[in-house]
């Protein structure tokens, strides 16, 4: 008889684990509404998101695949579809890395990191005011 209880229970509990997997999953593709990937061939790496007034996205990160050295600050601004808008590097020779981003009261954009090309020392701090366009300003 206890056998057969303990049978009953896992076969329960197993029931449960399946269903909540469907469920998870099912709900997880109702939620993703886009899935996008940027980069080249190299390393690419994003640090930080934000959304942005426009209700698109600005992503700051680092780029190996294209720019002026090594490893370049990388800014990507994304529409609401998660489309490319326009992306711009930031950079010399060697290391250059982007670590956050925000978006500044006049609609353009500050990034935080580190450099290597610049500065007087092997890294030190950069920071960089960009227009709402990305220019430098």
């Amino acid at each position: 008889m206890r056998k057969v209880i303990n049978f009953q229970l896992i076969v329960i509990v197993m029931v449960l684990v399946l269903i909540s997997f469907y469920c998870i999953g099912y709900a997880a593709e109702e939620i993703l509404t886009w899935d996008k990937t940027f980069g080249g061939i190299e390393v690419d790496m994003a640090n930080s998101i934000i959304q942005t007034e426009d209700g698109g996205y600005a992503v700051a990160g680092y780029t190996w695949s294209k720019g002026a050295g090594r490893e370049d600050a990388w800014l990507i601004k994304l529409d609401e579809n998660g489309d490319v808008v326009w992306d711009k590097t930031f950079g010399g020779s060697n290391e250059d890395v982007a670590r956050c981003i925000i978006q500044a009261e006049d609609g353009g954009y500050v990034l935080a990191g580190y450099t290597e090309s610049k500065g007087a020392g092997r890294y030190d701090v950069w920071v960089i005011k960009l227009d709402e366009e990305g220019n430098l300003e």
